[in-house]
């Protein structure tokens, strides 16, 4: 089928995330897209969010995430962020259900065995337990403020961990650095986020409409090689202004140049049409796959 627009707002488990319009005034549509088979499962219409703001555009929406399971595609949880409104549906579902909240617009989404986690503007994170088409609202974790810095949520689909990684910018928007602190759950003590100095053998990806973690433990590569990629993040934001990589070791940024990137003598002319999204192909071995191309392209040619 071909679209008048479409983009792609997130991946999960080999599956893109996508939004797109048949033709111009045309409303907007939601679908999973597995681009080795072409296989596509279909989601709620956005028109069936009550109290959302219509819009005929692709780009009125943020990010998704979903909880992804092999076996039942039907019943995976997919929640979407809509113009800083946060909305979650299952494919089996006729509508989304929007979540109203009190502390204010959403700015970052996660979803960890059927738990939703939101962030606000007011650095608050937000915990959702979703049953069916109906949700709870389970915990408020006050964040750190950060005025100066911009936060991103990660999750470690192995450990299940929960990430918050911040990111600082400078006047003129180029990234200086990021910190990263994760989600404590323990027993008897209320939640709350610790620092994280190190990622040990993990990678870390972010976009602005996507994340992932990685990791290196099983990887083939020469050891020499894999050392360079731990205690990493790997960054594109702005459409391709700001892409490098950020060493926790080293604390340190090394500004990169996307592959298929038109380097422009000017600045402001350096940019992708669409955001990044890190994509993991399955079955493929996703920590070979991600890891020999970033080898051979940006560590290996150095």
């Amino acid at each position: 089928m071909l679209f008048h627009e479409s983009r792609c707002i997130g991946s999960v488990e080999g599956w893109l995330i996508m939004v797109a319009i048949i033709h111009k005034i045309s409303p907007v549509v939601h679908y999973l897209l597995n681009p080795i088979t072409g296989s596509r499962v279909g989601l709620p219409p956005q028109s069936t969010i009550s109290g959302l703001l219509r819009s005929n555009s692709v780009n009125s929406i943020g990010k998704a995430v979903a909880s992804f399971d092999q076996s039942s595609l039907d019943h995976c949880l997919v929640a979407c962020l809509f113009t800083h409104s946060l909305a979650f549906c299952r494919p089996i579902d006729e509508s989304w259900t929007l979540i109203e909240a009190r502390e204010g617009l959403f700015t970052d989404v996660e979803i960890i065995d059927g738990k939703l986690y939101g962030v606000t503007f007011s650095s608050t994170l937000m915990v959702f337990n979703i049953q069916g088409d109906t949700y709870t609202a389970e915990r408020l974790v006050k964040l750190p403020s950060t005025w100066l810095f911009q936060s991103h949520l990660a999750k470690d689909v192995a450990s299940k961990d929960l990430f918050i990684v911040y990111r600082r910018k400078d006047i003129s928007n180029n990234i200086i650095s990021f910190h990263v602190m994760k989600l404590e759950c323990n027993k008897g003590d209320d939640p709350h986020c610790v620092p994280v100095y190190d990622l040990g053998d993990r990678t870390l990806f972010l976009s602005d409409v996507d994340t992932k973690i990685i990791s290196s433990s099983s990887s083939n590569l020469s050891g020499s090689v894999d050392n360079r990629l731990k205690n990493c993040i790997y960054y594109s934001f702005g459409s391709g202004r700001n892409f490098g990589v950020f060493s926790l070791t080293e604390k340190s940024v090394k500004l990169l140049t996307p592959p298929g990137y038109y380097v422009s003598p000017f600045p402001e002319q350096r940019i992708f049409k669409e955001s990044f999204v890190w994509f993991k192909p399955n079955p493929c071995n996703q920590i070979e796959a991600v890891q020999e191309f970033l080898c051979r392209k940006y560590v290996l040619d150095d």
